[in-house]
């Protein structure tokens, strides 16, 4: 059996978020049900799956070509995200 890393990893994150204390307030502005741009640093990009969750399946992330990129996106694309 081949173990799928990116899988394994967002399991991972997926428990690691779970044990967080997390508070999100968002105004109902700024809900994407039209086009916007909505920024996360680095240390917060986990964050992602636990405020646009519901989302999904409308939210694309933007993430570079780099060879870390290829990672992160595979990455998002387990939380069911699609990456630009």
């Amino acid at each position: 059996m081949k173990l799928n890393s990116y899988k394994f990893l967002s399991s991972i994150i997926k428990i690691y978020v779970k044990s967080l204390k997390v508070n999100v307030r968002v105004d109902s502005s700024c809900m994407p049900d039209s086009p916007k741009i909505y920024a996360f640093w680095h240390g917060q990009m986990f964050l992602l799956p636990v405020v646009f969750r519901e989302f999904s399946d409308r939210v694309r992330v933007l993430i570079s070509r780099h060879s870390d990129g290829e990672f992160a996106a595979r990455l998002v694309k387990e939380f069911g995200f699609n990456a630009i």
